[in-house]
C-alpha cells in the first residue's frame, strides 16, 4: 500500500482552492490535511509533507517564511508576482524545494517546450505572436502563462524576454525578432493560448486550449507529490514532466 502525502493548502477556498479539494476527495496517493483563507485556517501545517499556494501575493513573504522554518516542500500556483517576490522565492529555494508555476497545466509545460524549440529551428524572419483568451474578470495581462510561454521562445531564441517583447500598444511597424502578445478577455473561458510563428509563406502554431480548472488542480498535485523528493532548489513544471 502506498504511503499518502498530506498536503497543506493556503487559497482554500479561493477557485483553485476548490478544485483542489475536490480533487483530493477519496485521491488514491494524497490527502488534504488543512488550509487558509480569508477567514482563517485549520488543520496542522507542521504535520504537511507539502504546501500548497494559490492565495494572494501579498501572503506570498509569509508564506515562504512558514515553508523555509519548517523545511516544507512548497507549490507556488499565485500569479502576478513582482521583481522582488521571485527574488525572496530564489532566496528560498536554496533551503527548501519550490516549485513556481504561473500555470500547473502539464499540458502548457508540454506547449512551452514545443514553442522553445520551434523558436530554435525557424529564424527571426519569423514573427513571434503569443494569442491569449481568458475570462473577464482575470486581472493581468498579458497572463502570467503568456509570458512563461514568451520566455520559452526567447530562451529558444537565446535572449531574455525583456530584450524581444513588443510594446502592449503595438503603435508602429513590427520589429524583427520582437515577440508581441495579444489579449482577449470575456465570458468564461478558462485559458486559450496560441504561440503563432509567422512567416511570409507559412504560419506555425502550437496551441493549448485549458477545458475546466481540473487541469490546474491536477498539475498541482501531480507536481507536489513529484516535489516531495527532491532536494532544495527552484523548480519548474516542465522540471516536474522530466522536460528540464
Amino acid at each position: 500500500m502506498s504511503v499518502k502525502t498530506d498536503l497543506y493548502l493556503f487559497g482554500v477556498t479561493g477557485r483553485m482552492g476548490i478544485e483542489i479539494s475536490t480533487l483530493l476527495h477519496g485521491h488514491p496517493t494524497a490527502t488534504l490535511i488543512g488550509g487558509t483563507s480569508s477567514k482563517g485556517s485549520y488543520g496542522d501545517i507542521s504535520a504537511a509533507d507539502v504546501l500548497i499556494d494559490f492565495s494572494v501575493i501579498g501572503a506570498i513573504p509569509t508564506i515562504l517564511h512558514l515553508a523555509t522554518s519548517m523545511e516544507k516542500p512548497l507549490i507556488i500556483g499565485t500569479t502576478g508576482l513582482t521583481k522582488e517576490h521571485v527574488k525572496e522565492i530564489e532566496q528560498a529555494s536554496t533551503s527548501i524545494p519550490i516549485l513556481q508555476a504561473s500555470n500547473t497545466s502539464f499540458g502548457v509545460a508540454v506547449a512551452a517546450r514545443l514553442a522553445q524549440l520551434a523558436a530554435q529551428l525557424l529564424d527571426e524572419t519569423y514573427d513571434v505572436e503569443i494569442v491569449e483568451a481568458h475570462h473577464r474578470n482575470k486581472l493581468d495581462a498579458p497572463s502570467g502563462t503568456s509570458v512563461s510561454l514568451g520566455k520559452a521562445v526567447a530562451k529558444g531564441r537565446g535572449r531574455t524576454l525583456d530584450a524581444l517583447m513588443a510594446d502592449m500598444d503595438r503603435s508602429g511597424r513590427r520589429q524583427e525578432g520582437q515577440i508581441g502578445f495579444s489579449v482577449q478577455r470575456g465570458g468564461g473561458v478558462v485559458g486559450d493560448h496560441i504561440i503563432r510563428f509567422m512567416g511570409d509563406d507559412e504560419i506555425v502554431e502550437v496551441a493549448h486550449r485549458g477545458l475546466s480548472r481540473r487541469l490546474f488542480a491536477r498539475g498541482a498535485v501531480k507536481a507536489a507529490l513529484w516535489l516531495k523528493e527532491q532536494p532544495a532548489g527552484l523548480y519548474t513544471m516542465q522540471n516536474a514532466l522530466g522536460l528540464e
